[in-house]
């Protein structure tokens, strides 16, 4: 259609309260609502949110032009995935600042900027944490609960957690194991025990 009052613009769409649907082989490809969102639907008619893609495993791709190289979310049915193609994922906030960044190697950094390597060694840090000022890890866990780091070398079995530093909420000692045995422990009161379990 063509804006007669204006005269500055052409436009596809309905001119009444219809939805407007682009189709190939008599079936809608994409689908946009008359709601108040106008929300966009590909292979849907129905969409849920203001954009979705509908389908057995749908797919949102980035990719550049030159490189080549792609980001994409997607969901198989039962999980959700973000994939890319090379080099790193990076999280930012406001455009700039990077927040999480995923290596292609799998190594993780949260809130550093790159200062401190996360991936120099196969037997380096595979997370890092801040980049030089105060940082801490929190564990909250319930009143009778247990919070702790555990080392293993096995996906089954005590070699699971052959070595740990555990803490216990509801009696409030800290104790650390060596293979799979406690060795020291540090009760509420402050006294220490060692070779006692």
């Amino acid at each position: 259609g063509y804006n007669a009052v204006t005269n500055d613009y052409m436009y596809m769409g309905t001119g009444t309260n219809h939805p407007l649907a682009l189709r190939v082989n008599n079936s809608n490809a994409l689908y946009i609502n008359n709601d108040a969102t106008k929300s966009v639907g590909i292979g849907t008619n129905s969409p849920q949110s203001q954009f979705e893609v509908f389908g057995s495993s749908p797919i949102i791709r980035s990719k550049h032009s030159t490189a080549q190289k792609y980001t994409q979310i997607y969901h198989n049915g039962t999980d959700a995935f973000i994939d890319w193609s090379a080099d790193d994922l990076i999280l930012r906030s406001a455009g700039t600042t990077e927040r999480v960044r995923v290596t292609s190697a799998g190594d993780v950094g949260i809130g550093n900027d790159g200062s401190f390597g996360i991936y120099t060694s196969t037997n380096d840090r595979n997370l890092i944490l801040g980049t030089g000022a105060s940082n801490a890890i929190q564990m909250y866990c319930g009143a009778s609960g247990y919070g702790g780091v555990y080392f293993g070398d096995s996906t089954s079995g005590n070699a699971r957690y052959s070595g740990y530093v555990e803490y216990k909420n509801n009696e409030n000692y800290l104790r650390f194991a060596t293979s799979e045995v406690e060795r020291l422990r540090i009760t509420s009161a402050g006294n220490i025990g060692i070779g006692l379990a």
